[in-house]
């Protein structure tokens, strides 16, 4: 399930340096695919720095996580960075869009709290010699996993994105 994340740009000032943009520029392309490439490199930031894009941090991992994490321990969202770096941008038309396309980014950047269905299946348990293979019997638990916002836009990155406007501005004036 991806996620849609759209951010509208309500500054005058910024919309009136687009709108002049438009207008002298009618391939907007090179100045997109700028904004995709500030936009996910913000968003990868956010992995490092463990915050949303307002800039609060995310939720802490739960200590029963904590201690089943094989590595990456201290860091929330990341065991092996598929995640991170699955984030892409794309330019369709007059937009740029990014995100992840794996199946549970949704779920991390929304959150979930719902009870799932579990269907039967093998379990391995203990160590050594003494592990082995049990039966786990269909049932329901609760799954919940609090929000994590990676996905958006910040104030630092509306600054980022009017900078680039402005700059192809300047380069059309040439």
């Amino acid at each position: 399930m991806p996620v849609r994340i759209i951010a509208h740009l309500d500054d005058e000032a910024f919309q009136a340096a687009v709108r002049e943009l438009h207008r002298r520029v009618r391939n907007l392309r090179p100045l997109l695919q700028e904004i995709g490439e500030e936009m996910v490199e913000a968003t990868k930031e956010r992995f490092r720095t463990q915050r949303d894009p307002q800039g609060r941090p995310w939720q802490p991992l739960a200590p029963k996580t904590r201690k089943y994490k094989r590595k990456n321990q201290d860091q929330i969202l990341t065991l092996d960075a598929r995640l991170r770096n699955s984030i892409i941008y794309q330019v369709r038309g007059n937009r740029v869009i990014w995100g992840s396309s794996l199946a549970y980014a949704a779920a991390h950047q929304l959150g979930v709290d719902r009870l799932v269905q579990v269907r039967e299946h093998l379990r391995r348990i203990g160590r050594g010699r003494r592990r082995r293979q049990v039966t786990v019997r269909p049932h329901v638990r609760r799954m919940f996993l609090p929000a994590r916002p990676f996905l958006g836009v910040s104030q630092k990155d509306l600054r980022t994105i009017e900078r680039l406007v402005r700059k192809h501005l300047r380069l059309t004036s040439l």
